[in-house]
């Protein structure tokens, strides 16, 4: 996602799945400042304006995310806790941790144990939207103006 829509990690990991509206195939970032339903004591946040993005010109994308929202669903149903929100939770490591929403270094390691697993040097999300940036991105649908 950081490089088909050069998304941010605060935007990755604050998302939630009613951000993902996949009858419309669109993505929404959505700033959330101090969100009541966030646990994290450094809760990731959009740095920019809200914006929708289309989809309809990634279908490996789109197939792949209807895939982990059936994960998803069985992650809540998994934990044993109240589900939350979050589109992207932690799924191993720490098992007190399991199902809870993803922390920016949570979203680093897995950047890291790819690169690791890839033999190449280190990944992080930051360079991966570098070539498209989502505010220049073709797909697009909709920007609204900061509230």
């Amino acid at each position: 996602m950081f490089t088909e829509l050069g998304l941010r990690a605060g935007e990755l990991g604050q998302m939630k799945t009613e951000d993902y509206k996949s009858e419309d195939d669109l993505i929404e970032v959505v700033r959330r400042h101090n969100d009541p339903e966030d646990p994290r004591k450094r809760q990731p946040n959009a740095k920019t304006f809200d914006r929708k993005i289309s989809l309809k010109e990634s279908p490996l994308l789109i197939e792949t995310l209807d895939e982990w929202m059936d994960v998803r669903d069985d992650i809540d149903f998994q934990s044993g806790r109240n589900s939350n929100p979050f589109m992207f939770v932690n799924l191993a490591r720490d098992p007190t941790m399991y199902g809870m929403p993803m922390s920016k270094t949570a979203i680093d390691d897995v950047f890291r144990d790819a690169s690791r697993a890839a033999g190449v040097r280190k990944l992080t999300p930051h360079p991966m939207r570098s070539g498209t940036s989502s505010r220049n991105h073709p797909c697009i649908a909709f920007s609204a103006p900061r509230i």
